[in-house]
């Protein structure tokens, strides 16, 4: 979680890069740091996983995000997400919001082939290619993952 009195710079950049449109890549954000996507091809879409870099199998859970931060603002946790939590059992805040633009996101899914085919495109490369692509260096398996752990920016 990288609380906001911790981040004294936030405007000095450590790594820029771009992920090409159908394609995927993994990094790594240390506490302190600030992660900022940047839609920039117009009609994309960010499916974005996250993991404690110390345990992969602690990650991000969406739908127990929303819940959290609903019952700390009383408001659809659709309308501000604040902080994103791992899953059960670990439970804790992995990052916190510090700006937001999109504000809407659609959580706890992404697009596989089946998507893609339901709709009639065949062979078209998927959010999954995507991910088994990036994270299969960290022997990571699309298998262990929880279904649940996007968040779509």
């Amino acid at each position: 979680m990288i609380e906001e009195d911790e981040v004294t710079d936030y405007s000095k950049v450590v790594e820029e890069f771009i992920v090409p449109k159908c394609s995927g890549k993994a990094f790594t954000v240390k506490k302190g740091q600030v992660m900022r996507v940047i839609e920039i091809g117009g009609g994309q879409v960010a499916d974005i996983r996250f993991f404690n870099a110390d345990n992969y199998k602690e990650e991000y859970a969406a739908v127990f995000s929303m819940i959290l931060n609903a019952m700390a603002d009383e408001q659809p946790a659709y309308l501000r997400l604040k902080t994103l939590y791992s899953k059960v059992p670990w439970q804790r805040p992995m990052l916190t919001i510090i700006e937001d633009t999109v504000q809407h996101h659609t959580q706890g899914g992404f697009c596989c082939r089946m998507t893609y085919e339901l709709k009639g495109i065949t062979n078209h490369r998927s959010c999954e290619d995507n991910f088994r692509e990036c994270l299969g260096p960290y022997g990571i398996q699309m298998e262990d993952l929880d279904s649940a752990g996007v968040f779509n920016a």
